[in-house]
């Protein structure tokens, strides 16, 4: 695929990702276009180290939540992003296995396209009081990140970390400027009053503005709806008290309701292994406990 056709892709998705990632990718894929090559190697082996902690650990099963999210494998998960479809039969697996008797997710992703992020907080949502399922931002749980990580029966942050970015953003690249200083004329041949609408090689319209705005406030209503839901609160408590689309550090996040604890990602591990040892772990547990106790 053209670096440009990248863009475009870019342009016409809208993402629930903290801004600054958002202008990172946009200028990376600019960079590429322009012949400008990067250090994969270099990256790779960042990724395998943030990955090394992951799987397993006594009871639980530490998942990784990385980089920026998309519902299908894609640019993003090959590059250390995360595919809401793996990460979700990853999840089944753990529900699944019996030796498993709790999921930890660790967070650490500045976000990502809409698509699938939905999905995958109604899955985890549904789950809770299958398996604790707890989630840690390691160090940043931002948007999709978030909606996500607000899903788990418990949220911790590290004492460094940060939560939040609650809201939906989408970009217009108008390259019609460019092209003209280039020479480029790009001739559109249609069927459909607003099939090319938006498109990156002529001014954003109103119309075409306001119908951007319009997908952006549904996936923002969506947001905001799940995460008062996730989080046992109101909507008109996630729109005043949440940072209104800023980033919090773990204090404020704890003060606000955003998350529940303060601390590190084997702090959690420790935590909710315990938990498991004491009985207090999976709904068959408690049921079996409360039987024994019936019987007595």
């Amino acid at each position: 695929m053209r670096y440009e056709q990248i863009l475009k892709a870019i342009s016409e998705t809208c993402w629930m990702i903290h801004r600054p990632k958002l202008e990172e990718i946009i200028g990376v894929v600019e960079a590429r276009a322009k012949g400008v090559t990067l250090e994969t190697d270099r990256f790779a082996a960042i990724e395998a180290r943030r990955k090394s902690h992951l799987g397993t650990q006594g009871r639980v099963h530490v998942m990784g939540l990385h980089g920026t999210i998309s519902q299908r494998p894609s640019l993003f998960s090959v590059s250390g992003g995360t595919s809401t479809e793996e990460f979700g039969r990853e999840l089944d697996a753990a529900l699944r296995d019996p030796d498993i008797g709790a999921v930890l997710i660790d967070a650490d992703s500045p976000g990502g396209s809409v698509f699938g992020v939905h999905e995958l907080s109604q899955k985890i949502f549904a789950a809770r009081g299958t398996k604790p399922i707890a989630a840690v931002a390691n160090p940043e749980a931002y948007s999709a990140a978030y909606y996500v990580a607000s899903s788990a029966d418990e949220l911790w942050v590290t004492p460094t970390g940060m939560v939040g970015s609650v809201g939906v953003v989408a970009t217009h690249i108008d390259y019609s400027q460019a092209n003209a200083e280039d020479g480029v004329k790009v001739t559109y041949v249609t069927a459909g009053r607003h099939k090319v609408e938006g498109n990156p090689d002529e001014p954003l319209g109103d119309e075409a503005k306001a119908e951007l705005q319009r997908h952006v406030d549904r996936y923002y209503k969506m947001f905001v709806e799940s995460v008062a839901r996730n989080r046992k609160t109101s909507v008109e408590r996630v729109e005043a008290d949440f940072g209104q689309g800023r980033i919090v550090g773990a204090e404020s996040a704890v003060a606000r309701n955003m998350a529940d604890h303060i601390g590190t990602l084997s702090e959690a591990v420790t935590a909710l292994n315990a938990r498991v040892q004491t009985g207090r772990g999976t709904r068959m547990e408690r049921r079996k406990l409360a039987v024994a106790g019936a019987r007595r």
